[in-house]
């Protein structure tokens, strides 16, 4: 992982939840069959397309408004609203994930970062599950460990948004895992709903 509090900035100022894939990563690990090494990150046009950041090239913002006529692409975030405060509900989540056995090894605060208002990402994880995840597909480790991004809209309306981890399967072709992905969106799901409420 990496900071450019610049670039951040600049991001944030587009979209509140860049959040999500911030900050940046760089995957390197070893293909097991080839013994190769690989190196993955995400690209820019998959965080500006996921965001609905839009491109600064006349012709590419041209071409991304014909094709949304054949509907939005998935972006694989879920985002749903908190009866709370940003502070709020990131305290309620930390109790709950500890609560549950989760780790939170970082918290970092966007919020001097955001015009938008306050802004924390909490990343947690349970090294069992991600590990049998990566041992599927090593490729996933980009997108772990999981994450909730509370965030404040301009409305002052508060959210928890996090990343779809059957769009996460699909992303990074985990195979013969649906069953389990089904069970972690689920259990997302139920932490995020509790809390995001009273």
């Amino acid at each position: 992982m990496f900071r450019d509090h610049q670039l951040e900035k600049k991001l944030l100022h587009r979209s509140a939840t860049v959040s999500i894939d911030l900050p940046l990563k760089i995957l390197v690990y070893e293909e097991p069959e080839t013994g190769s090494t690989q190196l993955i990150y995400n690209s820019a046009g998959y965080i500006s397309d996921r965001h609905g950041i839009r491109a600064r090239d006349h012709l590419l913002a041209r071409l991304n408004k014909r094709l949304s006529q054949f509907g939005q692409l998935d972006h694989g975030l879920i985002t749903i609203e908190s009866e709370h405060s940003v502070e709020v509900t990131v305290e309620k989540l930390k109790t709950i994930l500890q609560d549950n056995g989760f780790s939170i090894p970082f918290i970092f605060d966007y919020t001097k970062l955001s015009d938008r208002g306050p802004s924390q990402l909490l990343i947690f994880g349970n090294p069992n599950v991600g590990t049998r995840l990566m041992q599927n597909q090593q490729s996933i480790g980009l997108d772990l460990p999981l994450k909730f991004l509370v965030w404040n809209d301009h409305e002052d309306q508060v959210h928890i948004s996090y990343n779809d981890p059957n769009f996460l399967g699909k992303r990074h072709n985990l195979q013969g895992l649906d069953g389990m992905l089904g069970n972690i969106a689920n259990r997302l799901n139920q932490l995020a709903n509790a809390g995001a409420k009273n």
